[in-house]
């Protein structure tokens, strides 16, 4: 714990958070829980999470030099209540920071918006529904929904002394498909404020799951009801008006995916190809017989002397896709394989090792310079004047992927 108050990133987050946090005297319930002990300055600090607005009773920095000079003298004790409560603290303010965004904005809501004329009113007749309004429902996304307000905090998610906003999804939306669905939405929370002409918006960025088992989703702690509630702050306008909205961003189901596996496990990976007399071989190139690997259909090609751009002085071996195998535009898949000239000695093959990605504008990869045919003719043809080639795969790609419209 020392390790952390110790750290430049806890420096960094006080200052950051420094609008956020009002130092208060000691509490004895920190001194009990977490022993006390004696404070080389004299002085001794605990601090709490605020809102913005609030005024600190001590200078966050005096607090921040406090930890710095306690940890650049390592005699100095350091008041182990203070550490506890920072620690405590911080965990509850960094899960709000992450999650809740706050600012103003000059739009209107656009999916829902709930206007009141009677705010006095209306607190008073939600006395008997559960102390919370629940609009008529409204479509969005293709679901349909209402607007939860809780005029004066809904005490059992803690929201008592604010005014608590949460949206419901109408559950026979979720009953069309069987199993019934699923629904992600993002929801941004508004309230107007007169006096400054723009909506208060409050969003908690993660976007959240609908279903059968949890209908509902909001905030327990809008606004503070006395701020809310003061005519000076602008929230309540025109006698007893107010404005209270929200936008429910529905994420549309996915529809575009890929999914990519590599088969590392191929039966029989291997393919032989001999080519007999190779000595009075006469054609510029040669094709094996096709052959099945990784779900698609190959063959060898070779130039005895070489392609045009060997010079006669190399064989030039290649690993193609047989016809019909080619890939569409935009598809690809990749291969890693292993192309050798066999030593009839079994003892010293000539190999190279593949790491190719095939696709619509490259069917074959291989290479030109395989092996030097003075080379080819001192050691790897048999008694009989054959050539023996073989390529085992290790690795074939695969994709699925949705339909493009």
């Amino acid at each position: 714990m020392a390790g952390l108050a110790a750290s430049p990133g806890f420096i960094d987050w006080l200052i950051e958070q420094s609008d956020r946090i009002k130092l208060l005297p000691p509490t004895k319930s920190y001194d009990d829980e977490f022993g006390s002990e004696s404070d080389s300055t004299g002085e001794q600090l605990s601090w709490t999470v605020s809102t913005p607005g609030f005024t600190s009773h001590m200078s966050l920095r005096i607090l921040i030099k406090s930890l710095r000079d306690c940890f650049a003298f390592p005699h100095m004790i350091f008041p182990r209540h203070l550490i506890a409560r920072l620690w405590v603290e911080m965990g509850s303010c960094l899960e709000a920071v992450s999650t809740i965004v706050q600012n103003w904005r000059d739009h209107p809501p656009s999916s829902f918006s709930l206007k009141i004329q009677n705010f006095s009113q209306l607190e008073k007749s939600t006395a008997f529904s559960d102390h919370k309004y629940q609009s008529r429902l409204f479509s969005s996304g293709g679901h349909n929904w209402r607007l939860v307000v809780y005029p004066k905090g809904n005490e059992k998610d803690s929201g008592n002394g604010f005014i608590s906003m949460y949206v419901e999804i109408d559950g026979k939306c979720l009953m069309i498909f069987t199993p019934p669905t699923e629904v992600f939405a993002e929801l941004r929370f508004f309230v107007y404020n007169k006096k400054q002409n723009k909506y208060l918006m409050i969003q908690d960025v993660e976007a959240k799951r609908f279903n059968a088992l949890k209908t509902v989703w909001g905030l327990p702690q809008v606004v503070p009801y006395d701020t809310f509630n003061n005519p000076e702050n602008g929230y309540i306008f025109k006698g007893d008006q107010c404005e209270f909205g929200v936008d429910v961003i529905v994420a549309p189901p996915l529809t575009n995916w890929e999914i990519v596996s590599y088969n590392q496990k191929l039966p029989n990976p291997k393919f032989a190809w001999t080519l007999k007399n190779f000595s009075e071989l006469k054609e510029n190139e040669y094709k094996s017989k096709s052959f099945s690997m990784g779900g698609r259909n190959w063959f060898l090609k070779l130039y005895p002397k070489g392609d045009s751009r060997a010079d006669g002085k190399w064989l030039s071996v290649f690993l193609k896709l047989a016809d019909g195998e080619k890939p569409k535009a935009d598809e690809k898949f990749f291969v890693q394989a292993n192309l050798r000239v066999l030593d009839p000695l079994g003892s010293n093959h000539s190999a190279c090792k593949m790491n190719d990605w095939y696709n619509d504008l490259h069917t074959g990869w291989g290479w030109i310079q395989f092996l030097s045919l003075d080379e080819l003719r001192k050691s790897y043809l048999d008694k009989a004047d054959a050539l023996n080639v073989e390529v085992e795969f290790e690795v074939v790609s695969a994709a699925k992927y949705s339909p493009i419209v």
